[in-house]
């Protein structure tokens, strides 16, 4: 029998596609291959990763740096997230405060709400671009995600990007997660031996810049697995 790591994630632009692709699909794929795993992506909605990492359905997913007590978290940034506002351009947004009591939208599976510290509306959405259509139809008030996937989204609305303002939020490390198990220890050990190796043999930024990640961003989160 095949040894075998899954990830459970939802699909999120060109990070993680389907046909286990991805950029990081990919970088996990080179994480666990070379230590005889498969590792296979399952599309699990974000909402419900953490269940199905305790159930045993996935083996790791990824966290943007909370403080989870019941988890394994892996000690190396895989992604930097950069949490991002997008409006129409003259909506006034002076921060989160302009998101109480609006309609905002963002992608199915994932938990805005409880983690901003306002009362907004929810809109959730199986795709970014159909939710920048909203926007441009104003049946909605604002969007959030990641800069980089809300820019992706505007080019595949085919809207242009004069029509819209994206702020950024906050800049947050992406990690792996694993359950506390045997099992969840052993894949935690191995992605916190192989990213420092990749970083250190060029694998990994060799990897990004294959899925035309720019310098700076590979610097960044370089930067981060530095501290």
């Amino acid at each position: 029998m095949p040894k075998i790591c899954v990830f459970g994630m939802p699909y999120i632009g060109s990070a993680i596609q389907k046909g286990n692709s991805g950029l990081l699909t990919d970088i996990l794929i080179r994480v666990y291959e070379p230590e005889g795993y498969e590792l296979i992506h399952q599309e699990v909605p974000y909402t419900r990763a953490i269940k199905a990492l305790q159930s045993g359905v996935i083996n790791c997913t990824l966290d943007i740096e909370t403080q989870r007590t019941d988890v394994l978290h892996g000690r190396h940034a895989l992604a930097m997230y950069t949490m991002a506002v997008m409006s129409l351009r003259g909506t006034t947004y002076t921060g989160l405060d302009s998101l109480a009591g609006k309609k905002v939208a963002y992608l199915h599976g994932y938990d805005f709400k409880s983690l901003l510290p306002v009362r907004f509306t929810p809109r959730q959405t199986y795709d970014l671009s159909s939710a920048i259509e909203m926007l441009d139809r104003k049946t909605i008030d604002f969007v959030i995600d990641d800069r980089t996937l809300l820019k992706e989204a505007m080019d595949e609305a085919q809207l242009p990007s004069t029509k819209f303002t994206i702020t950024p939020l906050a800049s947050m490390k992406a990690h792996l997660i694993f359950p506390p198990t045997p099992q969840g220890r052993l894949f935690r050990n191995i992605y916190d031996r192989r990213i420092p190796e990749m970083i250190n043999s060029g694998e990994l930024q060799k990897i990004m810049r294959e899925h035309q990640i720019s310098d700076a961003s590979i610097k960044k989160l370089l930067k981060a697995n530095a501290r």
